[in-house]
């Protein structure tokens, strides 16, 4: 349904041509999850949730790279409504929000505490990525999901520390 309607209908205000795709992956996450377990428990929930929100942060950024090509066909991008500046700020001010979102998901112990240790990968990255221009963000940014994607899941499905404890 998402698909189906990006274009003609979702893409045409800031917020659903942002979250479009990355709405798309929190479902897939928690569609997939609900397949396979008959349920949905607070961590399946919780990725949903910050890959929503990171996702949506890095989509901001990818957007700033059409800037003047969506603004001359006035596409309602963040980028376009809030001008470049404004949209970067917008952009890592979500990306802070899912960094700190598994912070706070480690400390009510919905992820183990391990699950710090991505938030502090991507947030490396971040901040790499935040001194460059769009189009080399977006690279970075996207590479440095992956990344973070692969240690919130070794520290969820490992829980190396579970042994100390």
């Amino acid at each position: 349904m998402i698909a189906y309607h990006h274009a003609p209908q979702l893409d045409t205000n800031p917020v659903t041509a942002t979250t479009g795709y990355p709405l798309g992956i929190s479902l897939a996450i928690l569609g997939g999850f609900f397949v396979q377990t008959a349920t949905l428990t607070p961590v399946a929930v919780a990725f949903a949730l910050v890959f929503l929100t990171l996702l949506s942060g890095i989509k901001v950024i990818d957007d700033s790279q059409d800037y003047e090509y969506d603004r001359s066909i006035r596409k309602r991008t963040v980028a376009v409504a809030l001008g470049p500046e404004r949209a970067t700020t917008v952009a890592y001010g979500l990306i802070l929000t899912a960094l700190f979102a598994v912070v706070g998901f480690a400390a009510v112990r919905v992820f183990p505490p391990t699950a710090v240790l991505a938030s502090l990968a991507f947030g490396v990255v971040a901040l790499y990525a935040r001194r460059t221009g769009p189009e080399l963000a977006t690279m970075l940014l996207v590479r440095g999901s992956y990344v973070f994607l692969a240690v919130l899941v070794a520290a969820v499905w490992f829980e190396p520390l579970a042994a100390l404890g």
